[in-house]
């Protein structure tokens, strides 16, 4: 085996091991990273949209249509930004981000 063969086998064994540490390593990361950012921007425009529909919609007991309106447009966010999530979860993070802004309101005003 002559120096030229064997720096082809160096170059080889280092891009074989390379591949593997992306592969096993760096992409399953990447992709736990991109999930999180995408449950950050989802939470974000919920949020966004409960505020908006509490402003739009007046009077008590429209809690029924202020959750359609929010689900509504949240499915069509979720559509365009390809992001799958089931209508239960939806729910119960829409419901979650009503409680944390109710209690943000409650706070305020008891102070």
């Amino acid at each position: 085996m002559n120096n030229a063969d064997l720096t082809a086998l160096i170059i080889k064994l280092i891009f074989v091991v390379l591949s593997t540490w992306i592969t096993v390593y760096l992409a399953p990361y990447l992709k736990t990273l991109s999930e999180k950012n995408n449950d950050e921007k989802l939470k974000k425009f919920i949020k966004e949209l409960v505020k908006a529909a509490e402003q739009t919609i007046k009077g008590s007991g429209q809690g029924a249509a202020k959750l359609e309106l929010v689900t509504e447009q949240a499915n069509a966010w979720l559509k365009k930004n390809n992001i799958s999530i089931s209508d239960e979860d939806l729910r119960a993070l829409i419901e979650s981000l009503v409680y944390d802004l109710n209690q943000m309101k409650e706070a305020v005003v008891n102070d």
